[in-house]
């Protein structure tokens, strides 16, 4: 992660983009030593990530009933005596 003041920021803003967007770099800009904004680039934006999210879909298989039971009510009774016990 990079650190810039926003006058140095403002100064050479296009130079600064093209090296995140070759670097993936994140940039944060400070104002007074307190940061005012970040700076991401466009591929670790939540809108990509949602997209390559969304190329999973209808990969997933089911083996087994996901909505029964894992254990029988012995098991859970038996777990349950150990966490206690």
């Amino acid at each position: 992660m990079m650190t810039i003041t926003v006058t140095e920021f403002k100064a050479k803003c296009l130079a600064y983009l093209d090296q995140l967007s070759r670097s993936g770099e994140t940039i944060t800009v400070t104002r007074r030593g307190h940061p005012l904004a970040t700076v991401l680039p466009a591929t670790a934006s939540p809108e990509h990530e949602e997209k390559h999210w969304l190329k999973l879909r209808g990969k997933a298989v089911i083996h087994a009933d996901i909505i029964a039971p894992v254990l029988p009510d012995s098991g859970y009774r038996v777990l349950r005596k150990r966490r206690h016990g």
